[in-house]
């Protein structure tokens, strides 16, 4: 098992943002690029760190458990279409997009 970290965005000011992230390539946003500024905005906060095999079962274990693989770190919603995961091992990020992961940037890991 490895360590996956979870980034949301939270609140109401990022309405139209998610909506970008799910539906921005019909719309003519990119989200990689849309995702990459957010994240260096730091418009994401950490929510959860989440034990496991790879990036499908941190989505299923982010929406369906087991929680005791979860360690919430602030207010987490289930995984969706614009949260990021980062893997802890290797320091990469990916965008849930609508359907699998989009690599993002490398972040540092702390």
């Amino acid at each position: 098992m490895k360590t996956f970290t979870v980034y949301q965005l939270q609140g109401p000011n990022y309405r139209d943002a998610r909506f970008d992230l799910g539906f921005g390539k019909a719309r003519g946003v990119d989200p990689v690029a849309l995702s990459e500024k957010l994240f260096n905005q730091r418009s994401y906060q950490l929510v959860a760190d989440i034990k496991a095999v790879d990036l499908n079962h941190v989505f299923e274990i982010g929406n369906i458990g087991p929680e005791e693989n979860i360690t919430r770190i602030g207010q987490m919603c289930s995984l969706s279409v614009g949260d990021v995961i980062q893997c802890q091992e290797t320091g990469d990020c990916f965008l849930i997009a609508n359907f699998g992961f989009e690599k993002l940037f490398e972040k540092e890991v702390a």
